[in-house]
This record gives structure tokens, C-alpha cells and sequence, in this order.
């Protein structure tokens, strides 16, 4: 930013952006098996998906879910702090909270083999609640350290299996003919 200035520098990242995401736009395609015979467009129109009820049920849940968990990592570090943990000390659990999104990201198959990506997200749900349950209780004043580190491995891991599982289960929920455009829809809602 010193050498080019603010807008020279975004000028950069831009330039950056297009090299790399403009290869894969062009080379991704979809099999042409996967689309009807006949076809070129996916059927139905993106107005009548929006009208399911399962879409809204989707659309509804992940704006909540995204609400609480942006908000919850948005206040963490002042949680702790007020819990009586230093700034460093508050910040350090954070970052673990972010590391542990790699060890629960491993534990997704064996979980969606075992209970189904349905139930593999609602122990997610489950786990989270129960790690900010656990920074709840580090604000009572006892055991700090330890009801930290737990929000930090539990809210991380869970955290962590939420983004691949929800995308497997839009999936499920969308179907391949809108998935993308409906979770393109879903991002910008929620």
C-alpha cells in the first residue's frame, strides 16, 4: 500500500482475483450427461424454487445461524476478557477456536457416514451451543482457562463442520439444477 498507494493496491487484488478465478470460470463446466437431453437450461425458473417451502426453511435457518455465529465470534474475545482473561490470553483462545476448524473438518466423514448429513449437523448445532454454554460459564468466574479452552475446541470444531456440511446439505435440499444460484441466493441473505 506504501509503494502503490490504497487504490493502486486494490487495483492489485483485483488483477490477482481475475487471473486466478477466470481459468476456473472458463474450464469448469458441467457434464454434459448431467444435463437433460434437449436442454440447455436447468428447468424451472429461480422464482419458483424461492417459493418452496423447503428453500425458505433453508434460507430462514442459515440467516439465524449465521446471525448468532457472527455474532458470537464477533464478541468472543470481549466475552473472555470479561470472563477475566488478559487481551493475549483472550485473543490466543480465539485463534485455537480457528484452529480447531482443521481437526473437526477431519471428523465430517466418518460423522455423515455414521448419522447422515442431517444429523451430522445437528450435533454441529448441539456441540456449538454447548461450547458457548462453556464461555457462558467461564464469565461466572470459576475454572477461566479451562471453559475457554473447551469453547475454544468445541465451538471450533463444530464450526468448522458446519461450512462443508451445509453446503452438502443445500445440496440436498436444492438439487443440482439451482444449487448454485440458490446458494448464491442464500449467501447474500444470510
Amino acid at each position: 500500500i506504501e509503494e502503490w498507494g490504497w487504490r493502486g493496491a486494490l487495483r492489485g487484488l483485483v488483477a490477482v482475483l481475475v487471473l486466478c478465478a477466470a481459468p476456473g470460470a472458463l474450464l469448469v463446466r458441467a457434464p454434459a450427461a448431467a444435463r437433460p437431453a434437449g436442454t440447455s437450461k436447468a428447468s424451472g425458473t429461480l422464482w419458483s424454487a424461492l417459493r418452496t417451502p423447503a428453500v425458505h426453511r433453508l434460507l430462514l435457518v442459515s440467516s439465524l445461524a449465521g446471525l448468532a455465529s457472527s455474532a458470537l465470534l464477533l464478541h468472543q474475545v470481549a466475552a473472555m476478557q470479561a470472563a477475566g482473561l488478559t487481551l493475549a490470553a483472550a485473543s490466543g483462545f480465539a485463534g485455537a477456536r480457528g484452529a480447531f476448524q482443521i481437526p473437526g473438518r477431519l471428523m465430517m466423514a466418518p460423522l455423515v457416514a455414521r448419522f447422515g448429513v442431517r444429523g451430522s449437523i445437528a450435533l454441529s448445532y448441539g456441540g456449538a451451543t454447548v461450547g458457548t454454554a462453556m464461555l457462558l460459564l467461564a464469565m461466572g468466574g470459576s475454572a477461566t482457562s479451562v471453559l475457554a479452552l473447551g469453547y475454544a475446541a468445541l465451538c471450533g470444531m463444530t464450526l468448522g463442520l458446519l461450512s462443508p456440511l451445509n453446503g452438502l446439505f443445500q445440496a440436498e435440499v436444492y438439487g443440482d439444477a439451482r444449487l448454485g444460484t440458490l446458494t448464491g441466493v442464500s449467501t447474500v441473505i444470510g
